[in-house]
């Protein structure tokens, strides 16, 4: 496999991309692009080391080279694994909550708000096993979601996040995560220290 390099990107045409892929997807997309404040970090890829200047910002194309995703797994379970406290959300746009909703992983990681499903993880849970195991189930070829944030926020018993606890998460992210190149990479929003 080619090595993968991080390449920073054009935020205009980054935020484009990541509008046009979240807003009105879930409530935490929407929550990320109207109360995430990405002039206060950077936008990046991770992409083939030979990626043509040309394709950088075809985000929506595939075909363009597979970036290493365990690069990309490791990229951000460093980032959570160093933070004293934090929250990390993944979105499941292909699951539709129900209280009869009992999939193993659900049962362990899982959250919902109204009938979107979401998997939180914070420090207790934090593996990479687990890690790898929400990454991976997020990701459904157009779209998948991860936020890192900066608080704590531990599941209820009964599952339930509120919209004011999606928006809480979206404001205090550190990074989030975005599924681009038909699947075959991300790119990334950090925030600056």
């Amino acid at each position: 496999m080619k090595k993968t390099i991080q390449l920073p990107l054009d935020r205009r045409k980054a935020l484009e991309y990541l509008r046009d892929n979240l807003e009105g997807t879930n409530t935490l997309s929407t929550a990320v692009c109207q109360h995430l404040d990405f002039d206060k970090g950077n936008f990046y890829a991770l992409v083939p080391e030979d990626l043509p200047e040309k394709q950088i910002y075809e985000f929506k194309q595939g075909g363009i080279g597979k970036a290493d995703k365990s690069l990309i797994v490791d990229l951000n379970f460093e980032k959570c694994r160093n933070e004293k406290s934090f929250t990390c959300v993944f979105d499941d746009v292909d699951a539709t909550y129900a209280p009869s909703y009992n999939w193993p992983v659900f049962s362990k990681f899982g959250v919902h708000f109204q009938k979107e499903v979401y998997y939180l993880l914070n420090e207790k849970d934090f593996y990479k096993q687990n890690f790898q195991k929400c990454f991976s189930i997020s990701d459904t070829i157009w779209h998948s979601l991860c936020v890192v944030s900066k608080l704590k926020h531990s599941r209820k018993e009964e599952k339930s996040l509120s919209k004011k606890d999606l928006i809480t998460i979206a404001k205090a992210a550190e990074m989030i995560c975005l599924l681009a190149y038909d699947a075959e990479s991300y790119i990334f929003w950090e925030k600056g220290s």
